[in-house]
């Protein structure tokens, strides 16, 4: 193979233009192995130009996977808008186009609208976190093998100027599009710039492991790339610049191995998602069926959930919840060409961001929201930007996050609620007398009012007769005396319901970072001691382990949840005398007035898995995980808690 410049010079009177900043993948084809496991789906499971698809503009995502042999033919000389890089070979190679049904089996987001959506730009906070989601992502190892011969070209330009905050924002972009990339096995990335400073700019600025590896990410620079409505049309110079590079065998672009079968398209703002499971069968049909296949776009939208600033974007509310999905394993299934009308035409998802509409985002309840777990982490439309759905059909009664594997639970029909405890409730070793001790916020006035004021005679005091009462964090020292007929029941509740509850009010713990709950330093005076933790979760662990471990008085247990979820078997657990009629309450809380809340309202809040996780960034809910895990990861067992550690697939 002959190795050429590292640039490349273009005809200066051709006229064409690409899909605006993308990226070429090239594959192998997967081993006999793989290929051999793979069983033949019906062609149903893909949609149809034509006869599933009547719109040409639902085919678009500025992506598409096609074998070298169609990409050599692509006529590139009818390439004259941005678009077009997409549609030529649409139009050229109709017969042999399909999308999944199933879109999350590939698929990709697009994230530059969403940020220019609000112009982070000018809100650096939202900047931060964003960027700390990109490091996240960008970091996370684990690969799933499938297009483990693949090269990718991303033409690539700068999204905020060339100043130092645009620089590394675009270089971190750039390094989550590539990592999309590499977790299916992508092992080279040519990344395509107009000029030589650009290229000598973010080769410093790209995440040093990446260009460590000599064949994985290479700049290179195209010139003469001029098209007739785009003066410099990187997109049409990195198709030129890789049709070029297989006729001359250019080991610059294509590296020392040259051996590519299928040829993939992107954007470099543009994270790349499929399902692992059907990667085999895609790469074959595109590289022994001869099909085109284009990955749907998911379509973000600014939310409170993910952005904690005055902005005027999607509020955090039950019309507008996110439902945290594992993308994996959860489908959603094409809806066709019946979509929901709106009255913003070609930017109908932005109608509630424009003047004369501002705030209004019902058009968005058609759709509904979700959050993917092997994604970015930000709020996507359930739906494109076109306005085409499709419809959450999840393979599991329940979705987890990237850092959730589900733990064999005792029951999981469909309508049970028990997503992160176990069923298996605590039960009293005896029938004490009680004291009632617990964290705050975690239900203890529930607790006394249910068992005691309601149900059970002779149940106990109130508060454990040591100086600090219910909430403290008892020490060796702390007695109850030489009372044998009391034991105190210390109330439990889920460390992530928990934290969720202490972020709304604290009582009279400080967090330093109100606003930024978790993670955040916590401290408090008690009876003349000062506590200091580096986070909510800390404090939990530290609370429950001193009644666990250090305790020199009988401790019984009881879980919020099964006071929620149980409160008539639970109740009689607990009282000394049989109770015939149980009294169950109404209310989840009567003594902090300000902040009542209904059974109705608790059961709401608190057993369903979208509202429970729709409080958290991945970011943090990986957090939990990592620091329980390093701590103490027996005791959430010991409750009967679940919040596993990081899945093994990514």
């Amino acid at each position: 193979m002959s190795t050429a410049a590292a640039e490349v010079l273009l005809p200066s009177n051709t006229v064409m233009v690409l899909v605006s900043t993308a990226a070429l993948l090239v594959g192998l084809v997967p081993s006999e192995a793989n290929a051999a496991v793979v069983a033949a789906r019906d062609e149903s499971a893909y949609l149809h130009i034509g006869k599933d698809i009547l719109r040409r503009n639902d085919l678009f995502s500025a992506s598409w996977i096609m074998d070298v042999g169609h990409f050599r033919k692509i006529h590139t000389n009818e390439i004259h808008t941005v678009e077009s890089g997409c549609f030529v070979p649409f139009s050229q190679f109709s017969a042999h186009v399909r999308m999944t049904r199933d879109w999350l089996e590939f698929t990709v987001e697009h994230m530059s609208k969403w940020w220019k959506t609000f112009n982070i730009f000018a809100h650096p906070t939202t900047m931060s976190t964003f960027i700390e989601r990109i490091e996240s992502f960008t970091s996370n190892s684990i690969t799933t093998p499938g297009l483990h011969h693949t090269i990718a070209i991303v033409p690539f330009q700068a999204y905020h100027g060339n100043d130092r905050e645009g620089q590394l924002f675009t270089s971190k972009m750039l390094s989550a599009c590539i990592r999309s990339m590499t977790r299916y096995g992508i092992r080279r990335i040519v990344v395509v710039v107009a000029s030589y400073e650009e290229r000598k700019t973010y080769s410093r600025l790209l995440k040093p492991s990446l260009l460590q590896q000599s064949e994985l990410v290479v700049f290179r620079v195209v010139h003469n790339v001029s098209t007739k409505y785009i003066p410099t049309n990187l997109p049409y110079g990195a198709i030129v610049g890789l049709q070029n590079a297989f006729v001359n065998d250019v080991d610059d672009w294509l590296g020392t191995e040259n051996s590519w079968n299928s040829v993939f398209l992107t954007e470099p703002d543009t994270l790349l998602h499929i399902k692992p499971n059907v990667l085999p069968e895609l790469i074959r049909r595109v590289e022994q069926d001869g099909w085109v296949l284009s990955p749907h776009r998911l379509q973000p939208i600014p939310h409170a959930s993910d952005i904690h600033e005055d902005l005027p974007i999607v509020p955090n509310t039950t019309k507008h919840q996110v439902r945290a999905i594992d993308s994996y394993s959860t489908k959603c299934m094409d809806a066709g060409n019946d979509r929901p009308p709106n009255t913003c035409k070609n930017f109908w998802w932005l109608c509630g961001f424009l003047s004369g509409n501002r705030g209004n985002f019902d058009y968005l309840e058609p759709y509904g929201l979700m959050r993917l777990s092997h994604g970015i982490g930000v709020t996507m439309i359930v739906g494109s930007e076109h306005g085409r759905r499709c419809h959450l059909e999840s393979e599991h009664t329940n979705s987890y996050p990237i850092m959730w594997e589900p733990k064999k639970l005792s029951v999981m029909n469909s309508d049970d609620r028990t997503f992160l405890w176990s069923r298996e409730r605590f039960r009293p070793k005896s029938h004490h007398r009680f004291y009632i001790a617990g964290l705050p916020g975690s239900g203890t006035n529930f607790a006394f009012m249910q068992l005691f004021q309601k149900n059970c005679r002779h149940f106990g005091g109130w508060q454990p007769p040591y100086v600090g009462g219910k909430h403290k964090f008892i020490t060796k020292n702390d007695s109850i005396g030489n009372d044998t007929k009391h034991a105190v029941l210390v109330v439990v509740k889920h460390p992530l319901t928990w934290i969720t509850s202490m972020c709304r009010k604290s009582y009279f713990m400080k967090i330093n970072n109100k606003s930024k709950c978790l993670p955040s330093p916590v401290s408090f005076n008690e009876w003349g001691h000062q506590f200091e933790f580096p986070d909510l979760v800390q404090v939990w662990m530290d609370y429950y382990s001193r009644f666990r471990n250090n305790a020199s008085f009988p401790v019984e247990w009881v879980r919020y949840e099964d006071l929620l979820l149980h409160p008539e078997e639970t109740t009689r657990e607990y009282c000394r005398h049989p109770v015939r009629k149980v009294e169950v309450l109404t209310k989840a809380s009567k003594s902090h007035r300000a902040n009542e809340t209904t059974r109705a309202d608790a059961l709401q809040k608190y057993t369903n898995l979208d509202t429970v996780l729709a409080d958290f960034t991945l970011e943090q809910l990986n957090y939990v995980a990592q620091s329980i895990s390093k701590h103490d990861s027996d005791l959430l067992s010991f409750f009967g808690y679940h919040l596993p550690g990081p899945s093994p697939t990514f």
